[in-house]
């Protein structure tokens, strides 16, 4: 499953320095100006890395403008994707907005020295440090999205979504972030284009002894349906035969109880007919 799992704001607007986990389903709650929709639009311009599409006003500042103030302002995107982890790394250079993919999960110390952000030189020789490949800049956007949607196959580890027809994902996931109103046929375009043509093959083979154990399973199930019946019928006389037993063990106790108590009235009868023969 590939998922973004986390974000981190470096300088970035109004944010110094901040780490947001986004595993499972979140919730943003504050009150205005608390940086919800801050958070909100970087997520977005991962997803559809267009400027125009993140419901700013023209009296706001331009996405780059808010963003990254400095040279050291910087956007991390790290991504699960299956068994790796990798980052989207987004920043302004040369004065336009560029992204690099980096081969590895974030690392605060990467970026971070004596609490100030490094130079871009400086992150990038961090990262060989840990072994990680920085892939080169990139300022086309429809590059990028080439790639976060699989339709670059060079740089297919870094894909989200494989989708040749991805060119309508971004505009629905922008929507939904967006709270615009969803055309229903729109949507059924969208899933529609993305149903891959190519042939999925099962290997029957790998998966044999799991259809064994489940058919097998599945004739225990049936016999025990066509003999139910009879089943509980068994088990009813087993019981009746079980109470039976019970009760003939307390019968017979009760009489072996009964049988002692007359020995014992017997020998006192016995013992008190003794007495009165000595008294005479």
């Amino acid at each position: 499953m590939n998922l973004l799992q986390r974000i981190i704001l470096i300088n970035s607007g109004n944010i110094s320095y901040r780490e947001i986990h986004l595993d499972g389903n979140i919730h943003f709650i504050g009150t205005q100006g608390t940086g919800k929709s801050t958070l909100l639009r970087a997520i977005l311009f991962l997803y559809n890395a267009d400027s125009r599409k993140l419901d700013l006003s023209k009296e706001q500042k331009s996405f780059a403008d808010y963003y990254f103030p400095h040279a050291d302002s910087y956007i991390f995107f790290e991504v699960r994707k299956e068994q790796r982890t990798f980052c989207v790394w987004l920043y302004r250079k040369q004065n336009r907005l560029c992204f690099r993919f980096i081969d590895g999960s974030f690392s605060k110390e990467m970026v971070i020295n004596k609490n100030h952000a490094r130079i871009e030189t400086d992150v990038i020789a961090e990262a060989g440090n840990l072994e990680y490949k920085v892939e080169r800049p990139i300022y086309n956007f429809s590059e990028y999205r080439d790639i976060l949607y699989s339709a670059n196959k060079s740089m297919h580890k870094y894909s989200l979504l494989k989708n040749k027809t991805y060119q309508n994902i971004p505009r629905t996931i922008s929507n939904i972030f967006l709270n615009s109103s969803l055309d229903g046929g729109f949507i059924k375009k969208t899933i529609i284009n993305s149903l891959s043509d190519e042939i999925f093959e099962i290997n029957l083979d790998v998966n044999r002894h799991h259809l064994e154990k489940a058919r097998g399973d599945y004739e225990d199930v049936n016999e025990y349906i066509k003999h139910e019946k009879k089943a509980q019928i068994i088990v009813s006389l087993f019981n009746n035969i079980l109470k039976q037993e019970q009760h003939k063990k307390e019968g017979e106790a009760s009489q072996e109880i009964l049988e002692l108590k007359g020995t014992q009235k017997l020998q006192e009868f016995t013992n008190i007919k003794i007495d009165l023969t000595k008294k005479n």
